[in-house]
């Protein structure tokens, strides 16, 4: 398993709007999120609540979310399907004694 790659710093602040999660990130953070830019160009990240205050007041953390879901090459479970009912014919009324 790789080492845990950290981005950046986030910092909870109140707002007369609620709470708001203020993100900074320096020129090599970003020239390193760059660097990890997937397949399809995207980046994913993980902001936790950190256990302890920073001393500066950073209240999250940010790391590289490195998940990636199983290849679609892997065989899956069939699923049962369900099979048409066979051809069911009522009798006819007029058959029927009462």
């Amino acid at each position: 398993m790789s080492e845990k790659k950290y981005y950046g710093n986030g910092k909870a602040i109140e707002t007369q709007y609620g709470e708001l999660l203020k993100l900074s990130f320096n020129r090599t953070d970003l020239e390193h999120m760059i660097q990890s830019l997937n397949a399809k160009g995207w980046i994913n990240l993980n902001v936790n609540r950190r256990q302890e205050v920073s001393q500066w007041g950073h209240t999250h953390s940010i790391s590289l979310d490195t998940y990636e879901p199983p290849s679609q090459a892997q065989p899956q479970q069939q699923s049962q399907v369900a099979q048409p009912m066979p051809d069911f014919e009522a009798p006819a009324v007029d058959n029927i004694p009462f």
